[in-house]
Protein backbone atom coordinates (compact mmCIF):
# COMPACT_ATOMS: atom_id res chain seq x y z
CA UNK A 1 0.00 0.00 0.00
CA UNK A 2 2.65 2.39 0.64
CA UNK A 3 4.81 1.57 -2.12
CA UNK A 4 1.81 2.17 -4.28
CA UNK A 5 1.46 5.49 -2.97
CA UNK A 6 4.67 6.49 -3.63
CA UNK A 7 4.43 5.43 -6.93
CA UNK A 8 1.31 7.70 -7.39
CA UNK A 9 3.31 10.81 -6.21
CA UNK A 10 6.44 9.82 -7.60
CA UNK A 11 4.41 9.83 -11.33
CA UNK A 12 2.06 12.98 -10.12
CA UNK A 13 5.30 14.85 -9.65
CA UNK A 14 6.63 14.14 -13.31
CA UNK A 15 3.63 15.28 -14.93
CA UNK A 16 3.85 18.45 -13.09
CA UNK A 17 7.06 19.39 -12.12
CA UNK A 18 6.34 22.84 -11.62
CA UNK A 19 4.21 21.81 -8.57
CA UNK A 20 6.06 20.36 -5.83
CA UNK A 21 8.29 23.86 -6.39
CA UNK A 22 5.71 26.23 -5.80
CA UNK A 23 4.27 23.96 -3.14
CA UNK A 24 7.95 24.37 -1.61
CA UNK A 25 8.14 27.72 -2.15
CA UNK A 26 4.88 28.79 -0.82
CA UNK A 27 5.69 26.81 2.59
CA UNK A 28 9.09 28.30 2.84
CA UNK A 29 7.57 31.61 2.75
CA UNK A 30 5.49 30.80 5.02
CA UNK A 31 7.59 29.78 7.24
CA UNK A 32 9.84 32.80 7.40
CA UNK A 33 7.23 35.31 7.42
CA UNK A 34 6.32 33.14 10.54
CA UNK A 35 9.68 33.46 11.97
CA UNK A 36 9.86 37.39 11.09
CA UNK A 37 6.62 37.39 13.07
CA UNK A 38 7.96 35.85 16.16
CA UNK A 39 11.08 37.65 16.20
CA UNK A 40 9.41 40.76 16.10
CA UNK A 41 6.80 40.19 18.75
CA UNK A 42 9.27 38.64 20.99
CA UNK A 43 11.66 41.88 20.55
CA UNK A 44 8.99 43.96 21.45
CA UNK A 45 8.15 41.94 24.74
CA UNK A 46 11.42 42.37 25.95
CA UNK A 47 11.80 45.60 26.64
CA UNK A 48 12.76 46.84 29.89
CA UNK A 49 11.90 42.82 31.42
CA UNK A 50 15.64 43.25 33.00
CA UNK A 51 14.01 45.70 35.45
CA UNK A 52 13.62 43.60 38.38
CA UNK A 53 10.11 46.02 39.23
CA UNK A 54 9.13 46.06 35.95
CA UNK A 55 5.78 44.64 36.24
CA UNK A 56 5.16 47.74 39.02
CA UNK A 57 6.81 50.81 37.26
CA UNK A 58 4.38 52.73 35.55
CA UNK A 59 4.76 56.82 33.72
CA UNK A 60 2.78 59.00 34.11
CA UNK A 61 0.37 59.98 30.51
CA UNK A 62 -0.77 63.37 30.69
CA UNK A 63 -3.92 64.10 28.86
CA UNK A 64 -4.70 67.49 27.74
CA UNK A 65 -8.06 69.41 25.89
CA UNK A 66 -6.13 70.17 22.77
CA UNK A 67 -4.57 67.75 20.03
CA UNK A 68 -0.70 67.64 18.64
CA UNK A 69 0.04 65.30 15.44
CA UNK A 70 -3.37 63.80 16.15
CA UNK A 71 -3.50 62.91 19.84
CA UNK A 72 -4.04 64.41 22.84
CA UNK A 73 -1.72 62.09 25.57
CA UNK A 74 1.40 63.41 26.33
CA UNK A 75 4.14 61.34 28.43
CA UNK A 76 5.60 65.00 29.20
CA UNK A 77 4.34 66.75 32.47
CA UNK A 78 5.43 69.69 34.87
CA UNK A 79 8.24 69.32 37.32
CA UNK A 80 5.84 70.16 40.33
CA UNK A 81 3.79 66.70 40.15
CA UNK A 82 6.27 64.08 41.55
CA UNK A 83 6.01 65.69 44.64
CA UNK A 84 2.34 66.62 44.41
CA UNK A 85 2.28 62.94 44.05
CA UNK A 86 3.87 61.52 46.58
CA UNK A 87 2.23 63.59 49.21
CA UNK A 88 -1.38 63.05 48.18
CA UNK A 89 -1.59 59.84 46.55
CA UNK A 90 -0.87 56.78 49.30
CA UNK A 91 0.39 53.96 47.81
CA UNK A 92 3.26 55.69 46.05
CA UNK A 93 6.60 53.90 46.90
CA UNK A 94 9.01 55.39 44.64
CA UNK A 95 9.03 58.06 42.25
CA UNK A 96 11.50 60.31 39.72
CA UNK A 97 11.25 62.81 36.99
CA UNK A 98 13.52 62.16 34.08
CA UNK A 99 15.06 65.43 32.31
CA UNK A 100 15.98 65.11 29.26
CA UNK A 101 18.22 67.43 27.21
CA UNK A 102 19.85 67.74 24.05
CA UNK A 103 22.89 68.65 22.00
CA UNK A 104 24.96 69.52 25.51
CA UNK A 105 28.85 70.16 24.93
CA UNK A 106 31.08 68.04 27.32
CA UNK A 107 34.60 69.37 27.78
CA UNK A 108 37.50 67.47 29.38
CA UNK A 109 41.39 69.02 30.06
CA UNK A 110 41.85 67.72 26.76
CA UNK A 111 39.10 67.63 24.19
CA UNK A 112 35.32 68.38 23.78
CA UNK A 113 33.04 65.90 22.80
CA UNK A 114 29.09 66.93 21.00
CA UNK A 115 26.86 64.73 22.86
CA UNK A 116 22.93 63.71 21.27
CA UNK A 117 21.58 63.46 25.06
CA UNK A 118 22.07 64.36 28.76
CA UNK A 119 19.64 62.50 31.31
CA UNK A 120 18.67 64.64 35.03
CA UNK A 121 17.08 62.29 37.55
CA UNK A 122 15.56 62.45 40.93
CA UNK A 123 17.63 60.03 43.70
CA UNK A 124 14.53 57.41 43.29
CA UNK A 125 15.72 56.79 39.58
CA UNK A 126 18.35 54.01 41.06
CA UNK A 127 15.65 52.05 43.08
CA UNK A 128 12.94 52.57 40.55
CA UNK A 129 14.94 51.17 37.50
CA UNK A 130 17.98 48.71 37.33
CA UNK A 131 21.13 50.35 37.05
CA UNK A 132 24.47 48.02 37.61
CA UNK A 133 27.09 50.07 39.25
CA UNK A 134 30.74 49.18 38.22
CA UNK A 135 32.65 51.78 39.94
CA UNK A 136 31.72 54.32 42.44
CA UNK A 137 28.59 54.77 44.01
CA UNK A 138 25.61 56.28 43.87
CA UNK A 139 25.69 57.92 47.92
CA UNK A 140 28.31 60.33 46.59
CA UNK A 141 25.76 60.97 43.42
CA UNK A 142 22.79 62.02 45.96
CA UNK A 143 24.14 63.83 48.05
CA UNK A 144 26.65 66.27 45.76
CA UNK A 145 24.40 68.10 43.03
CA UNK A 146 27.47 68.61 41.01
CA UNK A 147 28.12 64.88 40.13
CA UNK A 148 27.55 62.78 37.43
CA UNK A 149 27.16 59.45 36.73
CA UNK A 150 28.71 58.05 33.31
CA UNK A 151 27.88 54.73 31.53
CA UNK A 152 30.94 52.43 30.75
CA UNK A 153 30.89 53.56 27.35
CA UNK A 154 31.07 57.53 27.98
CA UNK A 155 33.76 56.56 31.00
CA UNK A 156 36.16 55.49 28.17
CA UNK A 157 35.67 57.54 25.71
CA UNK A 158 36.23 60.33 28.06
CA UNK A 159 39.00 59.15 30.35
CA UNK A 160 40.22 55.82 28.39
CA UNK A 161 39.16 53.52 31.07
CA UNK A 162 36.50 53.18 33.89
CA UNK A 163 39.38 53.83 36.94
CA UNK A 164 40.98 56.63 35.28
CA UNK A 165 37.25 57.98 34.72
CA UNK A 166 36.27 57.92 38.90
CA UNK A 167 36.91 61.43 40.13
CA UNK A 168 37.50 63.05 37.05
CA UNK A 169 35.73 66.70 36.16
CA UNK A 170 33.89 67.14 32.88
CA UNK A 171 32.29 70.52 31.98
CA UNK A 172 28.70 70.43 30.79
CA UNK A 173 27.07 73.33 28.31
CA UNK A 174 23.95 73.49 26.62
CA UNK A 175 22.44 76.69 25.75
CA UNK A 176 23.71 77.69 29.43
CA UNK A 177 26.67 76.75 31.06
CA UNK A 178 25.38 74.11 33.78
CA UNK A 179 29.27 73.90 35.75
CA UNK A 180 32.22 71.21 36.77
CA UNK A 181 30.51 67.77 37.22
CA UNK A 182 32.80 64.98 39.33
CA UNK A 183 32.60 61.41 38.12
CA UNK A 184 31.20 59.55 40.85
CA UNK A 185 30.19 56.36 39.68
CA UNK A 186 30.03 54.48 36.63
CA UNK A 187 27.13 52.10 35.64
CA UNK A 188 27.21 49.67 33.01
CA UNK A 189 25.83 50.04 29.53
CA UNK A 190 22.10 49.77 29.28
CA UNK A 191 20.87 46.98 27.11
CA UNK A 192 19.50 47.59 23.90
CA UNK A 193 16.25 46.62 24.32
CA UNK A 194 15.59 49.54 27.17
CA UNK A 195 13.33 52.37 25.93
CA UNK A 196 15.81 54.65 27.10
CA UNK A 197 19.40 54.67 27.22
CA UNK A 198 21.32 56.49 29.87
CA UNK A 199 25.37 57.73 29.34
CA UNK A 200 24.93 60.59 31.52
CA UNK A 201 22.91 61.05 34.45
CA UNK A 202 23.21 64.11 36.15
CA UNK A 203 21.31 65.58 39.73
CA UNK A 204 17.66 66.16 38.31
CA UNK A 205 17.13 69.71 40.55
CA UNK A 206 20.67 71.06 39.77
CA UNK A 207 20.57 70.75 35.91
CA UNK A 208 17.08 71.90 35.86
CA UNK A 209 18.02 75.00 38.05
CA UNK A 210 20.91 75.97 35.76
CA UNK A 211 19.03 75.58 32.45
CA UNK A 212 15.22 76.25 32.85
CA UNK A 213 15.00 77.25 36.78
CA UNK A 214 11.04 78.51 35.86
CA UNK A 215 10.30 75.12 35.65
CA UNK A 216 10.72 73.67 39.47
CA UNK A 217 7.67 74.89 41.19
CA UNK A 218 4.94 75.49 38.03
CA UNK A 219 2.36 73.97 36.63
CA UNK A 220 2.80 75.49 33.10
CA UNK A 221 5.87 73.75 31.78
CA UNK A 222 5.21 70.07 30.41
CA UNK A 223 8.83 69.10 29.97
CA UNK A 224 9.69 66.22 32.14
CA UNK A 225 8.72 62.11 32.20
CA UNK A 226 7.83 60.90 35.55
CA UNK A 227 8.11 57.30 36.88
CA UNK A 228 6.23 56.11 39.79
CA UNK A 229 6.28 52.40 41.32
CA UNK A 230 3.55 51.01 43.77
CA UNK A 231 3.60 49.40 46.82
CA UNK A 232 2.13 45.93 47.20
CA UNK A 233 -1.48 45.66 47.27
CA UNK A 234 -2.39 48.79 45.84
CA UNK A 235 -5.30 48.61 43.31
CA UNK A 236 -3.78 50.33 39.97
CA UNK A 237 -7.00 51.30 38.90
CA UNK A 238 -7.79 52.97 42.30
CA UNK A 239 -4.49 54.65 41.35
CA UNK A 240 -5.30 55.58 38.35
CA UNK A 241 -8.70 57.14 39.35
CA UNK A 242 -7.18 59.25 42.46
CA UNK A 243 -4.39 60.92 39.86
CA UNK A 244 -7.26 61.91 37.39
CA UNK A 245 -8.82 63.69 39.97
CA UNK A 246 -5.60 65.25 40.84
CA UNK A 247 -5.21 66.73 37.48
Amino acid sequence: MTQNLFTLVVRLAKRNKAQPLISFAGLACGLFVFILIYLYVSDEFSYDRYHEKYEHIYRVVRQAPYEYMGSNKFLVGTASLAEEMRQNLPGIELISRIGVFRNPVVSTNEQAFFEETLYAVDSDMFDIFAFEIIAGNKERFLKNPQSVILSESFARKYFSSIDQALGKTIRVETYKDLGVFVVDGVIRDMPWNSHFRMDMIFPFEAVVTAIQPGDLGTWYNNNYYTYFTLANGVDVEAMQKMLDEQN
